[in-house]
This record gives C-alpha cells, sequence and structure tokens, in this order.
C-alpha cells in the first residue's frame, strides 16, 4: 500500500479491511479502544489467528517512530507488543494484545507491593538507556505538542 493521504473514510476502511484480510483477521470482530489525541485508533481484534490489536493510523501520523521505540525497548529486555503485520506507508499495524489488566487494579487484586519495584526497574532501565533517534523533549518541543494539541483537537470542539 503506497499510503493512505487524503483518501475518504470509505477508502480508508477498505485499505484496513484489506490489511486485516492479508493477515488472517478478515473475518475478525472489532472493539474499539479509548482514543487519545490523536489521529490514531486502536481496536481489539476478535476471532483472528491470536489475539491483537489494530494500530490505524492514517497519515500525517507516522508508525515508524511507535516501531523504532519498541525495537529499543525490546533490545534493553523489556516487554512490548510483538508487531505481527506492518503496512508502515499506510500507518496500519497488528499488535500483539496484552490484554486490559493495569498496574493499579492488578495490585489491587493481588496485594503485591513487588509490582511497584518492577515498576520502577523498568522506568530506571529506561531512563539510563534513552534511544538515540528521539528528538530532544524540551521546553520548545512540549509547548509545540501542547500548542498542536489545543489548535487541532480542543479549538474546534469549543
Amino acid at each position: 500500500m503506497a499510503g493512505t493521504a487524503g483518501v475518504s473514510g470509505a477508502e480508508r476502511e477498505a485499505a484496513v479491511a484489506a490489511f486485516l484480510g492479508r493477515h488472517g483477521y478478515g473475518g475478525a470482530r472489532g472493539v474499539p479502544l479509548a482514543a487519545d489525541a490523536s489521529l490514531r485508533r486502536y481496536v481489539r481484534l476478535h476471532g483472528g489467528p491470536r489475539p491483537a490489536l489494530l494500530m490505524d493510523a492514517p497519515p500525517p501520523e507516522d508508525v515508524r517512530p511507535f516501531l523504532d521505540v519498541g525495537g529499543h525497548l525490546a533490545s534493553l529486555g523489556l516487554s512490548v507488543p510483538a508487531v505481527f503485520a506492518a503496512d508502515e506507508a499506510a500507518g496500519l499495524l497488528l499488535l500483539e494484545d496484552f490484554g486490559d489488566r493495569i498496574l493499579p487494579a492488578v495490585m489491587t487484586a493481588q496485594g503485591t507491593p513487588g509490582l511497584f519495584d518492577a515498576a520502577v526497574d523498568v522506568l530506571a532501565a529506561m531512563q539510563e538507556a534513552a534511544p538515540p533517534s528521539l528528538p530532544a523533549w524540551d521546553a520548545a518541543a512540549m509547548a509545540a505538542a501542547a500548542c498542536g494539541t489545543v489548535m487541532d483537537w480542543w479549538w474546534p470542539a469549543a
């Protein structure tokens, strides 16, 4: 797929359906997950070869930084979702589904304070081995991101 910038909603859905079909998820039922302040959407897929999530990040979104950071974290021995299939140009990824359990809920159910220690260890490992390809996340970058979010998401909703 050469990319899908400027395509209609129906064309995008057809591209997503073709991608899913090529990778064994053509008949899968999708359950949308919570959205974030971006063009990306995430869908939990039921009925495919294995549990998976679809990341649909249409242009101008770019999935390469996600893939790069995932590769870096995996190289540190940290747990990251496996990428089952990718169409980088179209912004489509099939990812391993870790499920919907979150750390606070697991800790409440299990009463396991050791999970906090493990989480801190992971954060320390990430801090000590920052990926070399990431741009600086300084005050100027944070301000630009915040302004973009306000103009793209909050202003139109006002």
